[in-house]
């Protein structure tokens, strides 16, 4: 089966030094200094402020430097001497702050499995939608005054961090248990939590059997007026050109578009055209949505083709993270096969090959799976995004 996130010889990659791979040399830097210890747990809303929010915590005098290279003095550890040494230096940093853009429950779920796992690390969960959080972060990197520790996003907006040079490298233990597609090979990000996009058709008005089973389906004549997908089409777009070649990728882009594919705002709309019979089939609609509908009795399928595409929320540590031992420690957590079958028992998919996510059988038959992570997205998301509405929205 073949992974896809990492672009092979024939496609672009993203160039590591724009999104600082490269550490400059430095003298060594002291441990901060912990002033107060009171591990507590906290789940704030972007508004309240994890700066001025009163509670006692661990207060860092200054922010460590060089945090890759703090971090990647473990890895010739052995895995034992490894844990140790991460837990002893956890324990100094006392506090870990975590910039999310989750569903609140799992970020509840998360920080209270993590506080109960590592009582000694004072955990703050911030919450914000993504708009919110680049704002917040870039703030604190371009001032200097470094907050968050571990950030969770959406590829595209963690691909707008990463050319500013916010993130840095590190290389968890975990990653040894995770699909390639799932994961940055230089240490700059692991998805934690994924969707499959997959088509949605009309069990009453199409048989199983005469559903599309590869992308190059869709183009098949007697889907002609009858398929839907939304408008925000830049990632598909940029992972389609990717894979199969730009002028390739365009050629069946365009042959598609051909086909009168509806546009709906966003995959609900889309979900609910397919429910009404206004559209047959739908193509890249999110999992979750759809199974909201089916256990309510809408009279929907899913059909899994080939290549899966699927949607992903990214995490890293900050470059300049206060807290870089206890950030390992929570990155490492989050990876971790406990989170990760949490996470699948309440319907996600992720990348873990030692877990059973939802839809695994029907993922065994296909062949190529494609994670929108931020290489195949890119820092041209918005002049896809752009060619995508001239061929499908604006026609």
């Amino acid at each position: 089966m073949t992974r896809w996130h990492i672009i092979p010889t024939f496609l672009l990659v993203a160039v590591a030094l724009a999104t600082g791979c490269v550490s400059e040399p430095s003298p060594s830097v002291p441990e901060p200094t912990i002033l107060s210890i009171t591990p507590q747990p906290s789940v704030t809303e972007v508004g309240q402020s994890v700066e001025t929010k009163a509670r006692p915590v661990a207060v860092v005098e200054r922010q460590p430097k060089h945090v890759e290279r703090r971090l990647a003095a473990l890895d010739g550890l052995a895995p034992d001497a490894r844990q140790e040494n991460l837990l002893v230096e956890a324990r100094k940093e006392a506090r870990v702050v975590f910039y999310v853009t989750s569903e609140i429950d799992k970020i509840r779920a998360e920080e209270k499995a993590f506080r109960k796992k590592y009582p000694f690390v004072a955990s703050e969960f911030v919450r914000a939608n993504a708009t919110e959080a680049i704002q917040k972060i870039l703030a604190e990197s371009r001032t200097g005054r470094q907050i968050a520790d571990v950030i969770q996003l959406p590829s595209v907006q963690f691909q707008e961090l990463m050319k500013e040079g916010v993130f840095g490298r590190y290389l968890s233990p975990e990653r040894g248990s995770f699909d390639e597609a799932f994961l940055d090979e230089r240490g700059f990000w692991t998805a934690i939590d994924a969707n499959a996009t997959v088509l949605a058709y009309n069990k009453n008005l199409v048989q199983a059997t005469a559903l599309p089973k590869t992308l190059h389906d869709l183009l098949d004549s007697q889907w002609k007026n009858k398929l839907g997908r939304t408008r925000y089409g830049g990632r598909w777009l940029a992972a389609t050109l990717k894979l199969m070649g730009n002028d390739r990728g365009l050629e069946f882009a365009q042959k598609l578009a051909q086909q009168n594919v509806t546009i709906a705002e966003n995959s609900t709309e889309l979900t609910h055209l397919v429910e009404s019979g206004e559209v047959l089939v739908g193509f890249g609609v999110l999992t979750p949505g759809l199974m909201a509908r089916i256990k309510k009795g809408a009279p929907l399928g899913i059909q899994f083709i080939d290549p899966t595409y699927f949607s992903v929320s990214v995490a890293g540590i900050a470059r300049s993270a206060p807290h870089p031992y206890s950030a390992a420690l929570l990155l490492d957590f989050l990876m971790s096969r406990e989170v990760q079958e949490s996470l699948a028992s309440k319907n996600s998919m992720g990348g873990r090959t030692d877990v059973s996510y939802p839809w695994s059988d029907e993922m065994k038959a296909v062949k190529t799976i494609i994670s929108y992570s931020p290489d195949i997205v890119g820092d041209e998301y918005r002049e896809y995004q752009s060619k995508f509405e001239s061929l499908f929205v604006n026609r």
